[in-house]
């Protein structure tokens, strides 16, 4: 059992020794699965408003994927904790908080080498 900064309101991914766990204060944590050890974070940015809900982290392929509160899908190398990429989904637009809403509070879904 580990404490971790931030609600955990989505389920983790584990694989390659690792649990995932990201949190509505918009880090991913990757633990040791056998002794619940951190091993590296992943921080994003967080809105002054979003949604109660976070992205489920998947993984695969050595790295773990993860829709972040500013409208970003994000990979993560398993390994090392390095971000091998981020890619903005869509762009925050409009004249209040409330339509500039962008979260991304899905699991990422792979299909044929094509992230979803």
């Amino acid at each position: 059992q580990v404490k971790v900064k931030g609600e955990v309101l989505a389920k983790p991914a584990v694989a390659e020794g690792l649990v995932v766990v990201n949190t509505g204060a918009g880090i991913m944590f990757a633990l040791d699965a056998e002794t619940g050890e951190q091993q590296w974070l992943y921080e994003s940015e967080v809105p002054p408003l979003s949604l109660r809900g976070i992205s489920a982290p998947t993984t695969s392929s050595g790295g773990a994927m993860v829709g972040t509160a500013s409208g970003k899908l994000a990979v993560v190398i398993m390994e090392n904790g390095q971000v091998a990429w981020e890619q903005a989904v869509t762009a925050p637009t409009g004249a209040t908080e409330l339509d500039r809403l962008v979260d991304i509070d899905v699991e990422p879904l792979i299909l044929g080498g094509v992230i979803y």
